[in-house]
């Protein structure tokens, strides 16, 4: 493989990054929270192309990760799309009608199977969120959710 060739795929992986983490905080009310709905979580699918773009959705995801969301998210949310975009460029050659139907699979699959079971949903009452507060996805014994002042 010649310099130019890596150095296009670098910075392939580097757009790809910025724009995963570009999307999640642009779409912040969406992307974080109990509850999430990742349009950069499309990025997944990107693998089916090249495996320079697996270090590139994955890089952007635990980059939007530690600047916005839990250390949970940080270390599960990052576990199931590294999952999901190995397994998508491992899936990339069965077609049905042309297409890679199979390769779209995984992000959803470990997406519903890794981030349902963490433990902050699991029962774990309190996340240490990496900005330095409280964070809770369930409500006080008082009532109050975590973190408001009364």
């Amino acid at each position: 493989m010649n310099q130019n060739s890596s150095v296009r795929k670098l910075a392939r992986c580097g757009v790809v990054a910025a724009i995963y983490v570009v999307l999640c905080l642009a779409l912040q009310p969406l992307s974080y929270g109990a509850v999430q709905v990742r349009v950069a979580e499309a990025l997944c699918l990107l693998p089916v192309f090249g495996t320079e773009y697996i270090l590139g959705v994955v890089l952007g995801c635990f980059l939007a990760n530690l600047l916005g969301s839990t250390i949970v998210d940080v270390i599960f949310g990052t576990l199931a799309t590294l999952l999901a975009c190995l397994v998508t460029y491992r899936l990339r050659n069965i077609r049905f009608k042309g297409l890679a139907l199979a390769a779209s699979l995984p992000p959803v699959l470990f997406n519903a199977v890794i981030i349902f079971q963490r433990p902050d949903l699991a029962g774990l009452h309190h996340q240490r969120h990496l900005g330095g507060h409280w964070r809770s996805h369930q409500l006080h014994r008082s009532g109050r959710a975590a973190g408001e002042d009364h």
